[in-house]
This record gives C-alpha cells, sequence and structure tokens, in this order.
C-alpha cells in the first residue's frame, strides 16, 4: 500500500485535535512536552508542505501515520477542483 499523502496526514492529525465543530478527539497529555512543542512550532515552506529543518519532524510524522491509520482524512480540498 501506498504512503498517504503529506497533506493527507496534516489534515488528519489536525481535524483530530480540532474538528470544525470544535470536537476534539486527540488528547495529548501536558507531560508530552516534546510532541506539544513540535505541533505548536511546526513550520511550513513556501510550497505549504510542513518544513523538516527542525529535529522534531519525524516525531510529527509518525504521529500523522498513526492518526490516518486510525481515522483518515484521505481527500485534500484541493483535490476536489
Amino acid at each position: 500500500e501506498v504512503n498517504p499523502r503529506v497533506q493527507d496526514r496534516v489534515n488528519s492529525v489536525n481535524c483530530q485535535l480540532r474538528r470544525y465543530d470544535g470536537h476534539r478527539s486527540l488528547m495529548i497529555d501536558e507531560s508530552c512536552n516534546v510532541l506539544l512543542n513540535g505541533i505548536k512550532s511546526q513550520a511550513y515552506d513556501k510550497n505549504q508542505k510542513p518544513s523538516k529543518d527542525a529535529d522534531l519532524d519525524h516525531l510529527l510524522d509518525a504521529l500523522g501515520y498513526v492518526v490516518w491509520q486510525l481515522r483518515p482524512v484521505k481527500k485534500s480540498f484541493e483535490d476536489h477542483y
């Protein structure tokens, strides 16, 4: 099976952190400082893809793959046009 697109993984995580209606399905314990700091400081490059400049990109990628496997958002908005 092919890996999911980066944007699909990002969308999946974002939807679980807080959906459009405010519901939160993904809770991260406050003791997970490294993960929380990585999420808060995630930068994006000129192509709107997560920047790989930080040392936390592997941790955030892992979170994205897990969330995408459990609760995928399979299509990005731009795919509909």
